[in-house]
């Protein structure tokens, strides 16, 4: 087992660089593809594919402007199946020792719904209820046996993963909204698109697309920005902004947008990315939960990593706390803010609450089989 908490930036083991964030991207990409392909209505698989041509247009600049070359203004920069199957055992030959980045491509993978709205006019909400419109009745039927043949053709990861990866989002998501009835992945999945689209289609889009990706895209702005952002988001990525992320990653994923430090502007960007949406917020964290649980700990044993995870995430919650107490000193302009800061601490707080108590579990629980093994080598 490898320990990667010990002299490293802890932002770089959920850190993916372009060529593994083109891989989810072309992964996703295969999702929409064969969802479209099984859609017997007409009107349906034309907006589809509508989506999908805007998405790819967006995703592509986003990548350009991270830094991903391509050979022709008409080169794709989507992948094939059998080209991802390549770059995955290329890029997992490179760096066999973490292959924390191939989990979470899976992991944003298994989570992605398409067909929510991103490609807005940064000034106009009315193109955006109009997209919000067409879409709604679009349906996406998740491509679980998909991903699961695509995990068995790589073997890095067990497939059994993909339902456990659902099956834990969903259940930190009603956990944190203090629900017992069922809420479905792509349920909490729209709520969090729409919300963000018109967070970041408003008059603050350009502060709030800045402060979820800093000045990684280069050469971006205005609408183009908005769009790349929000697709990126949209994808489960998001540029990596005041980390200063190690190794060469561009991006961050799993939730670690929660960690402090992680979102560009330090206290201030996070203060304005959380405070836009709770919904946000909200599927950060099932995102991180699930890292916590089914990578960190089930997969790789990894306690010390999981506990400097705890550290980064207590740390943001006092300082949206401590923001959250001086924007109510200030005036009292700032209530769709503070209203939205409080519930995305709340939700926060009681998914660290569920984090704590399971890392605590966890290493008890490895004490435990450690000090039996113990016994029974001392007794042979």
């Amino acid at each position: 087992m490898q320990n990667y908490a010990e002299g490293n930036n802890v932002f770089s083991r959920f850190g993916l660089t372009v060529k593994q964030t083109r891989i989810m991207f072309s992964i996703e990409r295969l999702l929409v593809k064969e969802d479209i392909s099984i859609e017997k209505d007409a009107v349906k698989k034309r907006l589809k594919l509508q989506w999908l041509n805007e998405w790819e247009k967006s995703i592509k600049d986003g990548l350009i402007a991270l830094g991903l070359e391509v050979l022709s203004p008409n080169a794709s920069v989507f992948l094939d199946r059998t080209q991802i199957i390549n770059e995955i055992k290329k890029v997992n030959i490179s760096s066999p020792e973490n292959n924390t980045w191939y989990y979470l491509v899976m992991l944003e993978a298994t989570l992605f719904i398409p067909y929510t709205p991103f490609n807005v006019n940064t000034n106009d909400k009315s193109e955006l209820k109009e997209q919000i419109k067409a879409y709604k009745d679009l349906k996406y039927k998740r491509q679980t046996a998909f991903l699961e043949k695509l995990t068995e053709e790589n073997h890095i990861m067990d497939k059994i993963y993909i339902k456990q990866f659902e099956k834990t989002y969903k259940n930190a998501i009603s956990n944190a909204k203090g629900t017992k009835k069922k809420m479905w992945i792509i349920t909490a999945s729209i709520a969090v698109a729409t919300a963000l689209s018109f967070g970041i289609g408003s008059i603050f889009a350009s502060s709030i697309a800045t402060a979820l990706v800093g000045s990684n895209f280069v050469g971006l702005s205005g609408a183009a920005l908005a769009n790349a952002s929000l697709a990126f988001i949209g994808g489960g990525a998001i540029a990596a902004g005041g980390a200063g992320m190690a190794g060469g990653a561009a991006i961050i994923a799993g939730g670690a947008a929660l960690l402090g430090g992680a979102v560009a502007g330090g206290a201030g960007g996070a203060v304005l990315a959380f405070s836009s949406s709770p919904e946000f917020t909200l599927s950060q964290a099932a995102k991180l939960e699930v890292v916590l649980r089914e990578i960190i700990l089930n997969a790789q044993k990894d306690v010390k990593f999981a506990q400097e995870v705890m550290k980064n995430m207590k740390s943001q919650i006092q300082e949206l706390t401590q923001k959250l107490s001086e924007l109510e000193l200030e005036d009292k302009e700032n209530k769709d803010v503070i209203k939205n800061l409080k519930k995305s601490i709340d939700y926060l707080t009681k998914v660290f609450k569920e984090n704590n108590r399971f890392v605590s579990s966890f290493e008890e629980g490895t004490k435990a089989t450690e000090n039996t093994v113990k016994q029974l080598k001392a007794g042979e």
